[in-house]
């Protein structure tokens, strides 16, 4: 825990393959790192470890990690690539949430569960694909992505919380994929 906590000077970090965890807090405020590539060895990412790093602007999280957690990427403001590993289950509470220049997001098949506020304040994120077995929404999680035009919900989706879209003034269309029993509608076309 706390390993480079507020190093600020920080650029770069190269994670050997031997590496099999990240502590919480472990590179939290570590405002000039540039990016971070996370080996497929590693198997635990701590909450808020990379909180607040405010010139990252591009992650890859490798397969290794089954559980993103709280705050971990949260004020990652200038943050535009992102690609997730395929065996991530749950994507944890704020996760992202306040990466004001992230455009898009692609969320594996593997993930089963995107918990509240994840994506809140992306106020940029214009294009959101959701896999195909996710099963739980949590709440306000596109809250305040105002650039959020269209999202399709997954045909596994059973549970969608509250608040979800709060603030998405240019959200034009939510489509449920045909076949979802738990928000079908009466006109059959798709369309929440």
């Amino acid at each position: 825990h706390h390993a480079f906590y507020s190093c600020s000077q920080i650029e770069s970090i190269f994670l050997d393959k031997n590496v099999e965890k990240i502590g919480y807090w472990s590179f939290q405020y570590c405002q000039k790192l540039k990016s971070i590539q996370i080996p497929d060895s590693v198997k635990y990412l701590g909450n808020e470890s990379f909180y607040s790093c405010i010139e990252l602007t591009s992650l890859k999280i490798g397969n290794g990690i089954s559980i993103i957690g709280y705050n971990t990427f949260s004020y990652c403001s200038n943050l535009i690539n992102v690609e997730l590993g395929n065996k991530i289950k749950v994507i944890g509470k704020c996760a992202f949430s306040n990466c004001k220049n992230l455009v898009k997001i692609e969320i594996p098949n593997s993930v089963e569960l995107i918990e509240d506020s994840t994506f809140e304040e992306c106020s940029k994120l214009t294009l959101v694909i959701l896999g195909n077995n996710l099963k739980i929404i949590g709440n306000n999680i596109f809250s305040s992505c105002y650039n959020l035009k269209n999202i399709q919900i997954p045909e596994s989706t059973k549970q969608i919380g509250s608040l979800v879209f709060s603030k998405c003034y240019n959200l034009i269309n939510i489509n449920i994929a045909k076949g979802n029993k738990y928000y079908e509608n009466s006109s059959n076309d798709g369309i929440l």
